[in-house]
């Protein structure tokens, strides 16, 4: 429910829609964003899903734990603030299919966002 009310006092409320459920049974070859806060176990399984349902520049931001190491995150953020727990305040942020690429062009791809970011 944070969730719904941060967007309503963000004023984007109207631009987005939240579900509680079970994300192996949702369809998310509409979305454009997907927020994942789950145990590492089903990191591997989400990646293979998302992979194969993904629309391409779709954003997935996982907090807490990465997503499985077939993925490369384009951005770690790390909130200031003290944790209350492991990574608690980790998130990893992956736009699909950017975050697939191998390890070299990823590199390159990592390395020219952070220069065009420094602009």
């Amino acid at each position: 429910y944070y969730s719904k009310i941060a967007a309503r006092f963000q004023g984007v409320s109207d631009l987005c829609e939240f579900r509680v459920g079970d994300l192996f049974k949702e369809d998310v070859s509409n979305t454009d964003a997907v927020v994942l806060f789950v145990v590492p176990a089903m990191m591997e399984d989400l990646a293979t899903k998302l992979s194969s349902e993904l629309r391409p520049g779709s954003l997935v931001l996982a907090g807490r734990f990465p997503l499985d190491i077939s993925w490369t995150p384009l951005e770690i953020l790390e909130a200031p603030t003290a944790s209350l727990g492991y990574n608690i305040n980790r998130l990893w942020v992956y736009r699909y299919p950017d975050s697939l690429l191998s390890s070299s062009n990823s590199s390159q791809s990592q390395q020219h966002s952070s220069s065009s970011s420094s602009s």
